[in-house]
């Protein structure tokens, strides 16, 4: 019996141990993020090292570069090349705003994480979020778009 109650008993300690537990954790969440953040950077720079000098001066994202050295495997003539060059420098743009967006998401929270204690941010912070996520799902989308319309020209023309 008096194991049971043990079980039963909250063990979690007092209001005060669990806001100091709950601020440790919020500094080392951030410290953690500091540190993938970094990492993503540092990763970055060392993508665009190994393609230095085969990445087109229009092109800054390295998933750019990839999808126009695909499509000038393909058998599209100058005009239509030029044409999807153009659609991907559009995309490169969507790909720099969702970019911006993430910025100012981690901005936002950082800002906000110092007033809110409960969790729930300002409908401004929240609505930022929304359209960063939704920039996500449409970058992710006209990538794979764009890929499998580039992938397919190049089957065909191997087909030959």
């Amino acid at each position: 019996m008096e194991d049971d109650r043990e079980v039963t008993h909250n063990n979690l300690g007092s209001d005060d141990e669990l806001r100091l537990v709950h601020k440790e954790f919020k500094v080392k969440n951030k410290e953690m993020k500091a540190v993938h953040r970094e990492l993503n950077k540092k990763f970055d720079g060392l993508t665009k090292q190994v393609n230095e000098g085969k990445v087109d001066e229009d092109f800054t994202d390295f998933r750019v570069y990839q999808l126009y050295a695909m499509a000038k495997k393909t058998a599209m003539s100058k005009n239509e090349l030029e044409n999807f060059k153009e659609e991907l420098k559009s995309f490169q743009q969507r790909i720099t705003k969702h970019e911006t967006l993430k910025e100012m998401v981690m901005q936002s929270k950082e800002y906000f994480d110092k007033e809110v204690d409960d969790g729930k941010y300002p409908k401004k912070h929240t609505d930022l979020v929304n359209k960063a996520n939704h920039y996500e799902h449409v970058v992710k989308k006209h990538h794979n778009e764009l890929y499998h319309r580039v992938d397919s020209m190049i089957f065909k023309h191997t087909e030959l």
